[in-house]
């Protein structure tokens, strides 16, 4: 299954500036768009920018409608961060304590998920 993200999201978070949502790439009515180092979004063939791509009335496009996001960008931000252990600075709160254990119990059953 492939994931989508509707076209006003993407819009919606360049305009507040919330990069870290916005995919590097994604497709939309067979055109595939890349971010740039600008934080617009481009045509990969064409390098029309997406805003004017959008403002193109021929297109009758519906921002409601949803885009392809490229899978393999999608697989690097889905995977999981390893956490050996987290600092114990603090340990006079024993907050860091079951943190500690809950990542050991965690790493035990990613080892056991692996044996399957």
């Amino acid at each position: 299954m492939k994931k989508k993200i509707k076209i006003i999201d993407l819009l919606c978070y360049m305009s507040i500036g919330d990069y870290d949502k916005l995919p590097e790439r994604f497709c939309f009515k067979g055109v595939t768009f890349k971010l740039n180092e600008n934080k617009n979004y481009v045509s990969t063939t064409s390098g029309l920018l997406l805003t004017k791509y959008l403002d193109n009335d021929s297109l009758e496009i519906d921002l409601n409608a949803e885009a392809e996001v490229d899978e393999e960008i999608l697989d690097e931000e889905d995977e999981f961060e390893d956490i050996e252990e987290i600092d114990n600075l603090y340990s006079m709160y024993n907050y860091f304590i079951p943190i500690n254990k809950l990542i050991k119990n965690q790493k035990k059953i990613i080892e056991r998920l692996k044996d399957e």
